[in-house]
């Protein structure tokens, strides 16, 4: 049944399910009331002392006391307890208008009056999405403060909130990651990766939990290698050769950053600094290349003696086919000291290889993988 009210004979309900109404929000809607009128009634049920209690709308109900209205419409419904109280948590649940406390503690009250079952089944959810809901409420209410409050910049959500519970039995850490959170606006996965390495490094934790994200991941990276940890990625053919591929643009890259130029124009502090970080890079190039060493020496008739391409310049091992970047043959007849350009022929064993051949060799050319291949001009040796 519509009917309009005086707003004096309308109560909100003390078990409506939203709980939190801002003020922003409701002056907003209470400045469009002024203008159009209340477009949609609220639904109330009428109580013993002579008022009607809100089972939807208490929004629409607070921002009409703002517009100064003295009625509103109402639709009139006969009603149990058990039934106003779900029909406010249906239709909250619906809009999604409840923030994620606000719903857990609704589905908690309402389980007071239904089994799980029914509950899951009114709300239109499985029972594993009523218990998820139910979850949030484990948490500290420090926690649970951050999740419904939305001042400050940033926002702690649900998923912040879920993230949480790898910490369920450390509940202090959890509320001071919570207000990090707003404070230095973290992503979900960067709080993920954050309470991961709280959990590996326990005793960097304080630091962890103090510095910002940027600082934290470089001590993470930093004790890893200072303790060797083993990482956990797992490497296959397909994505070694990635890895390797992207290694080997950085230290391009790396190599063409290395302008000693530079030196001369940093403060002190910044040349310490510098010299801080390019001497762990050293130590961990040394410890990669030294295994990379040791890999190589079990090839048989591998020698660590390297050549510059006669096309574009790399330095490669001798004993490399091709060149990395340019593709062509690394040996070339014309480079070795025994083959005789008069008379264009190898002095080992006289076979004819003409000049053409010599300078621009071919995959089916003798010099591509002669084993007596003996480069005319200097050859860097390991150090």
């Amino acid at each position: 049944m519509l009917q309009h009210l005086p707003l004096d004979q309308v109560v909100p309900a003390p078990g409506q399910p939203r709980k939190t109404f801002y003020e922003d929000s409701l002056e907003e809607l209470a400045q469009s009331i002024k203008e159009r009128g209340v477009l949609e009634p609220i639904v109330v049920r009428p109580m013993p002392d002579g008022t009607y209690q809100i089972i939807m709308g208490e929004r629409r109900y607070r921002a009409s006391r703002l517009a100064g209205l003295t009625e509103i419409p109402c639709i009139i419904r006969e009603l149990s307890d058990e039934d106003a109280r779900t029909d406010a948590l249906l239709e909250n649940f619906q809009r999604e208008d409840l923030n994620p406390v606000e719903r857990a503690r609704a589905i908690e009250e309402l389980l007071q009056y239904a089994p799980m079952e029914k509950v899951a089944r009114t709300l239109g959810v499985k029972e594993a999405t009523v218990r998820r809901h139910l979850e949030i409420l484990e948490l500290p209410n420090a926690v649970l403060e951050e999740l419904v409050g939305r001042e400050g910049e940033h926002a702690f959500t649900e998923g912040h909130a879920r993230a949480l519970r790898n910490l369920d039995d450390d509940p202090i850490t959890q509320v001071r990651l919570a207000r990090k959170v707003k404070a230095e606006g973290l992503a979900i996965d960067e709080l993920q990766r954050l309470i991961q390495a709280i959990g590996n490094i326990p005793d960097k934790k304080e630091a962890f939990l103090r510095v910002p994200l940027s600082v934290a991941e470089e001590m993470i990276r930093q004790t890893a290698r200072e303790r060797g940890m083993k990482r956990t990625r797992t490497f296959k053919p397909q994505t070694a050769q990635t890895h390797a591929s992207t290694l080997e643009k950085l230290l391009s890259q790396l190599t063409d950053a290395l302008d000693s130029r530079v030196i001369e124009f940093l403060s002190d502090e910044e040349r310490s600094t510098l010299l801080a970080s390019c001497t762990s890079v050293v130590n961990g190039l040394r410890d990669f290349t030294e295994r990379l060493r040791k890999a190589m020496d079990e090839v048989a008739g591998f020698q660590e003696v390297y050549i510059n391409c006669a096309l574009c310049g790399r330095l490669e091992l001798i004993g490399t086919p091709r060149c990395s970047v340019c593709w062509s043959p690394m040996k070339r007849c014309i480079d070795c000291g025994h083959y005789d350009k008069t008379y264009q022929q190898c002095s080992l064993d006289g076979t004819f290889i003409p000049t053409s051949e010599a300078e621009t060799p071919s995959e089916t050319s003798r010099s591509y993988k002669c084993e007596n291949y003996t480069p005319k001009f200097d050859v860097k040796r390991a150090a």
